[in-house]
């Protein structure tokens, strides 16, 4: 799906400040200082959320997700966490990883992480070192070593999709 801005992917009529207000007073995280949207990413709506106890992460998840495409992301998330793979920490609410607020006649699905403060390996703007080499491989292979099964969802962005997407959207 194509948006022509960010604030598509959750809805224009929200308060972004007003829902960071909210969502830290749910997870008792400080109070509101200041937010920073992120825009790389193609999907969901990222955030960087400062508050008067530390810095989050916030991904309030693009409204166009199935309740299932949000369970589904939010549980690998936190599979990988447990299974020592680097993923930021998923903060819980109420014993559930994902938080849903009603904004504006809007579902808002969120997750609340913990935020990584550095570069990612597009931003460094240089080759990898063989020791960070090796770190990737490291995490490669923890993950390929999970036992977790989801249901197959198909995803456009995926590179094994870029043909059928191509042939779709050329013709």
């Amino acid at each position: 799906m194509e948006y022509r801005d960010v604030y598509e992917r959750i809805s224009n009529k929200v308060d972004v400040k007003e829902i960071l207000a909210k969502v830290c007073i749910a997870y008792k995280i400080g109070e509101y200082k200041k937010h920073k949207i992120v825009e790389i990413g193609y999907e969901d709506f990222n955030i960087i959320l400062d508050t008067t106890l530390g810095r989050y992460f916030v991904k309030i998840l693009n409204k166009d997700r199935t309740d299932e495409e949000c369970k589904r992301l939010a549980n690998i998330y936190d599979t990988a966490r447990r299974n020592n793979i680097n993923v930021p920490q998923i903060y819980e609410y109420e014993n559930k990883l994902i938080f849903e607020i009603n904004e504006k006649y809007t579902l808002l699905r969120i997750i609340l992480m913990e935020y990584i403060n550095g570069m990612n390996m597009y931003e460094l703007g240089r080759n990898l070192t063989l020791e960070e080499i090796k770190q990737v491989v490291i995490q490669a292979a923890r993950i390929n070593k999970i036992n977790f099964k989801v249901k197959p969802y198909y995803d456009e962005w995926t590179i094994t999709n870029f043909k059928i997407e191509y042939e779709k959207n050329i013709i």
